[in-house]
């Protein structure tokens, strides 16, 4: 991270809605930042849209995610995210075959390397599950990972949480085997990441948040401080040591 990126300068990443405009072209969701909106104007995209989610702008590790419904929002309970750093998504429907059992957005953290003749590469790729009916599906939320062979999407190993003790070749609480998935758009997926990865030169380090739709993949966010540990911790080692050393 302090080889590839400048802090200064990549700090983008870290402002949701600033990454929402830069990265536009790969977002396809509805968004409000709700520094700025009213608790009326909050209401009214709650309801066009039925459910939303709402995060902090700033926030990391799927910490202060929460699921709004039309149904059950007020103008009174919204008023806690007017004029605040919250940012409210229009909610995704994603391609069916990666729901695994519960109710949050199932993304693929995607590491990208750019070298200094701004070629990208990406040296990781990891399937990232929710259990149970958690929102998110972040590994330090409870989530499971599954490290996925980069040139077939193909799941590669069994999965792990952050104690790393136990091995999932099954997801808990389905009948889904996960070892040997196919990743849905897999071509798409790597495609958008690639093109992306090469709009910011001062972040060249960079951990995409990627979800798989019905016919097409969008970005969810990019991480520059993307936890480094996961590209040795699980699965195959591609070659990303040769990739640094030609930095």
């Amino acid at each position: 991270m302090n080889i590839f990126n400048k802090p200064n300068d990549s700090s983008i990443l870290a402002d949701k809605v600033q990454f929402l405009k830069v990265f536009a072209k790969w977002v396809k969701r509805d968004w409000l930042d709700c520094r700025s909106a009213s608790k009326k104007e909050i209401m009214s995209f709650v309801e066009k849209h039925e459910r939303v989610i709402a995060k902090p702008i700033f926030g990391m590790k799927g910490e202060g995610v929460c699921l709004i419904n039309c149904k059950d929002a007020t103008p009174e309970s919204l008023s806690q995210f007017s004029n605040n750093n919250f940012l409210i998504e229009e909610c995704i429907k994603q391609h069916e075959a990666m729901v695994f059992g519960g109710q949050s957005l199932n993304t693929i953290r995607i590491y990208t390397l750019v070298n200094k003749d701004g070629v990208p590469k990406i040296i990781k790729a990891i399937q990232r599950a929710g259990v149970g009916e958690t929102l998110v599906d972040n590994f330090h939320q409870g989530g499971i990972i599954y490290p996925i062979d980069i040139e077939t999407g193909i799941i590669e190993q069994r999965g792990v949480k952050t104690d790393f003790e136990k091995q999932y070749m099954f997801h808990p609480g389905t009948n889904i085997c996960m070892l040997g998935y196919q990743i849905p758009h897999w071509e798409k997926v790597k495609q958008l990441v690639l093109q992306a990865a090469v709009i910011l030169p001062q972040a060249r380090y960079v951990g995409w948040d990627v979800a798989v739709l019905k016919d097409e993949a969008e970005l969810i966010e990019g991480n520059e401080a993307a936890d480094f540990k996961l590209i040795t911790h699980i699965g195959k080692p591609y070659g990303y040591h040769d990739f640094l050393n030609a930095k």
